[in-house]
């Protein structure tokens, strides 16, 4: 509030010594009106005022110049309207602060996936993946970008040339180069005829279903234009009139052509799946749910796994009780809502609601004809953070069989991986590393190479093949030396060390180098007992928790 400061300053009856006091109590006023201005910005984004919280924001950006936190809501209100460039400034320069913000970096790739940058968009939502593998908004963000690029430049296998069109140029061409040189000499000029053109309809790609799904109510507007064109009475005749409105017609066409080759690129059917409601604007209930589900993510994304917790739960309630008129298909809010859930307590270690919540995650995506492979993921997480290995296992063995972009490749194969090394099934431990080795090659992922190849040598280290492992901790010490990792290359120089002076001995192996022994877990970053992690999350303390300390602070 503008009166803050002076209020705090007149609290005592007496004036102030023109000392310390005076200055701290000055800094708390302004301290007061940032975070007042902050939060006035956070309740106008949260009821869908987008301008006002922009100011909001960018006056409380005034008083503390570069906060990170504000810049990403600022981004966030600027992709609400539209404004994808002044998003991605705003995201840039809150990395510029921390260049692995998680909140930011997914902000950035959204404004550059609305800008319609996919490739740059895809780089960014898998580096989020790499940092944050168990956020499925990044795994969604790599799925609609991917979409959204084949979707741009298409298939090789399926483009099928004809031999169609206006070929006069070659067959000139080719006169041209079959005739003999004449003599030079005059030459009676001779008249051309030009032939008249007839403007044609260039053939559209794509089949009905999913023209519609695209137009929506301009189908309607399409099929009359392509009706008018056919009618040979309005288009047919040579008059100027028949090919001014034949023209007409056509100009429409393209535009509606143009619009939709744009809306397979910019907005494809993958992305509409999570959010099918078409007039958000005027079905108020729908927003509102779609609005807590974006405040449960942010929260799962900044750690605070109670609040999102509590309010999954209350939106829960919420669109069980809504009726279908008022929030259509509403099982997909129901579904997603049971995944957040179970996401959350399986954070808070409550193993047996995250495992039923996910379980109706599935059943209800299953009943509908929807994807699986959301709930398959996070029940295959829980099964093993419980130590049911052989669950997990089972569970993620079965969507192996549908198709896995690369990067789902290397994390399923390494998990089912680890899951075997839990139980003592060392070949099948070693074969899977091996798979998510190649996968990981494959894409140049330097973080999953280096815990496939450790996956290899813990699995040939129990099985006595000291020798054989040597080359894989090699892997994982280049791996580490390259990104500056000097904790990693050094504990693996020590296990090299002691593995060359003790060779293949399994007492002296298993004391060293087993899953379960300290050095091999504290690289992993796995033991298990909780959830499989990656080489990647075994730095120290996230920030996301120091972002969450931070909005606790704020906000109280």
């Amino acid at each position: 509030m503008p009166g803050a400061g002076s209020r705090l300053r007149s609290r005592s009856g007496k004036k102030p010594k023109e000392d310390e006091s005076d200055i701290d109590s000055e800094s708390i006023g302004v301290v007061g009106t940032f975070e007042t201005l902050r939060d006035e910005g956070g309740h106008f984004m949260h009821v869908g005022q987008f301008k006002k919280a922009i100011e909001s924001f960018t006056k409380a950006l005034e008083m503390n110049e570069g906060d990170k936190h504000c810049l990403v809501l600022r981004s966030r209100c600027h992709l609400q309207l539209g404004e994808a460039g002044l998003a991605l400034k705003d995201a840039e320069m809150s990395l510029t602060q921390e260049k692995d913000f998680i909140p930011a970096l997914y902000r950035k790739a959204e404004a550059l996936y609305q800008q319609g940058d996919f490739e740059t968009a895809l780089v960014y939502y898998h580096r989020g993946n790499k940092l944050r593998p168990e956020l499925p908004d990044f795994l969604l963000g790599i799925s609609k970008a991917q979409e959204a690029i084949n979707n741009s430049i298409g298939s090789p296998s399926t483009v099928k040339l004809k031999v169609k069109g206006d070929l006069s140029i070659f067959e000139k061409h080719q006169e041209k180069k079959n005739q003999r040189p004449q003599k030079e000499g005059y030459k009676k000029p001779s008249q051309r005829v030009v032939e008249k053109k007839v403007r044609q309809r260039p053939v559209t790609s794509g089949n009905i279903k999913m023209m519609k799904q695209l137009l929506e109510e301009l189908y309607v507007d399409k099929e009359y234009l392509e009706q008018l064109l056919a009618d040979s009475s309005l288009t047919g005749s040579e008059s100027n009139t028949s090919a001014e409105i034949r023209n007409l017609i056509l100009d429409e066409l393209d535009y509606i052509d143009t619009r939709v080759n744009f809306w397979k690129c910019q907005k494809p059917l993958y992305a509409r799946k999570k959010k099918p409601i078409t007039n958000r604007s005027e079905n108020h209930e729908c927003q509102a749910i779609l609005n807590d589900l974006e405040e449960i993510d942010n929260e799962l994304l900044r750690g605070n796994f109670r609040k999102a917790l509590e309010k999954a739960k209350k939106t829960l309630k919420t669109a069980e009780n809504s009726s279908e008129a008022k929030v259509p298909e509403k099982f997909l809010f129901i579904a997603n809502l049971h995944s957040c859930l179970g996401n959350a307590f399986m954070e808070l270690e409550d193993f047996d609601s995250a495992e039923l919540h996910h379980n109706k995650d599935f059943t209800i995506s299953e009943e509908h004809k929807q994807d699986t492979g959301r709930a398959i993921d996070n029940l295959g997480r829980t099964y093993a953070r419980m130590g049911k290995y052989k669950k997990a296992i089972n569970i993620w063995e079965g969507k192996l069989n549908s198709k896995l972009m690369a990067i789902e490749k290397t994390w399923l194969y390494h998990e089912i991986g680890r899951c075997h090394l839990e139980l003592e099934e060392y070949e099948q431990s070693y074969d899977y590393g091996r798979m998510s080795l190649s996968a990981a090659e494959e894409i140049k992922e330097e973080d999953w190479r280096m815990n496939a190849s450790l996956l290899c040598a813990q699995s040939l280290v129990n099985q006595n093949q000291g020798n054989a492992a040597l080359p894989y901790y090699q892997q994982v010490m280049d791996i580490a030396k390259e990104q500056g990792r000097t904790d990693v290359e050094e504990r693996m120089k020590k296990i090299i060390e002691d593995l060359e002076v003790t060779g293949s001995e399994k007492e002296d192996t298993s004391l060293d180098l087993s899953p379960r022994q300290e050095d091999s877990n504290s690289v992993n970053g796995n033991e298990m007992d909780a959830e499989p992690k990656t080489l990647e999350e075994e730095k120290p303390s996230s920030n996301i928790e120091k972002e969450d300390a931070d909005d606790t602070a704020a906000s109280n």
